[in-house]
């Protein structure tokens, strides 16, 4: 395919998506007027299903993946269904390194053509656990110093952005080995830690792997892990919630993000990846940590525990799709690298005249507060069913 044909079909390929989109986002526009839980589930579903038909879509365009024993699945917040209107995607493309110099260039045209018809600005918001995963190679060369890959055609080079300051994620994905084995390892080694992702994922496309993949995580969920693993666990994540976090009247939008959403979510999951493991351990079969499965089944009466988590679950992630609505009204990411500085006063400008709010932060203090209030009490009564 040369330069010029790829830019074609991507605009072909983003006509059809924003014509689904739009009308995703104007339901989103309502619904964040005014939170109604069942409103917020419909949505996300939709997301979700609009998300996963658009990978498996434009996977279509890359058969190399399934040249060679190869495996493609979700991990995040598709998997886990939590996905907001401006999450990122978590994918992981996964075979032998024997392959990389083939098909790395191929993961990376794969990727600008999902990051431009998502609307993402910048490579880093199509990542996965590759990123951590161990590093094989030590690339560094000025391509990725200068904050962009390469893509190249018969016919010309295409520079692939990341937002500014995410060369070291970019360093990392480039690096990383795509070797079963080493995710594998990687996710039993951390599924003792009751990391929500290493129970959360899937499958997008198979060629050989998954099986046995799924099966070995499976096998190996409660592997070595005792009474005392619980009782920590639970016990950390009680004085994770306690500790006190102080904000300013000028945050940088890293700092928001970091506190309203990676830290907040990550005590949210880290619960539901304890209840995850409890139901295992009292022999109650279930397939991964996904939030909508857990609300529509109610899970947690099967450990006979009445509580309304879940409905502070949505309505927080609520919030931080408010949240973030208002930052992308800026024309802004909720980024992690971005070290640009916001107002408080003029983000509530923008929350009172689109979604007829008073203070954005006070509103999201009330509903974290009220999430991990809940949280704690359900701790309390794991803690007495191990």
């Amino acid at each position: 395919m040369t330069k010029e044909e790829y830019i074609n079909l991507i605009k072909k390929e983003k006509h059809n998506f924003d014509i689904k989109y739009s009308e995703l986002q104007k339901m989103y526009e309502i619904c964040l007027k005014k939170y109604e839980k069942n409103d917020m589930k419909e949505i996300m579903l939709k997301h979700n299903k609009l998300l996963k038909e658009t990978v498996l879509n434009l996977l279509r365009y890359y058969p190399e993946f399934q040249e060679v024993k190869s495996m493609i699945i979700f991990t995040g917040s598709i998997a886990r269904n939590t996905n907001l209107l401006y999450s990122d995607i978590d994918i992981n493309i996964i075979y032998d390194n024997k392959y990389r110099e083939k098909l790395l260039q191929q993961e990376d045209k794969f990727c600008y053509m999902l990051s431009i018809i998502l609307g993402f600005r910048g490579r880093d918001r199509i990542h996965g656990i590759t990123y951590y995963l161990p590093k094989i190679s030590n690339v560094y060369n000025n391509e990725i110093k200068n904050n962009s890959y390469k893509l190249e055609f018969s016919d010309g080079v295409i520079e692939y952005k990341c937002r500014d300051n995410a060369d070291k994620t970019m360093w990392n994905t480039f690096n990383s080995t795509r070797s079963i084995d080493d995710l594998t390892n990687y996710m039993l080694d951390n599924s003792k830690l009751f990391e929500d992702w290493t129970n959360c994922y899937s499958l997008i496309i198979d060629n050989g792997y998954y099986n046995k993949f799924h099966s070995e995580i499976k096998k190996n969920e409660l592997n070595n892990i005792k009474k005392e693993d619980f009782l920590e666990s639970i016990h950390k994540l009680k004085l994770d919630i306690k500790e006190k976090l102080n904000t300013k009247d000028i945050m940088t939008i890293r700092d928001i993000k970091l506190i309203y959403k990676n830290r907040q979510l990550h005590l949210f999951y880290k619960l539901l990846a304890i209840i995850y493991k409890i139901l295992l351990m009292n022999g109650i079969e279930i397939d991964k940590i996904d939030l909508k499965q857990f609300d529509d089944s109610n899970i947690l009466l099967k450990l006979n525990i009445k509580s309304n988590i879940f409905d502070y679950g949505y309505h927080y992630l609520f919030m931080i799709t408010r949240l973030q609505y208002i930052i992308n009204c800026l024309n802004l990411d909720l980024s992690k690298h971005s070290l640009l500085t916001i107002e408080k006063d003029k983000l509530n400008i923008i929350y009172k005249e689109k979604l007829g709010g008073n203070d954005i932060f006070d509103d999201l203090n009330k509903v974290k507060n009220i999430l991990n209030d809940e949280i704690l009490t359900i701790l309390d009564k794991l803690e007495e069913l191990i």
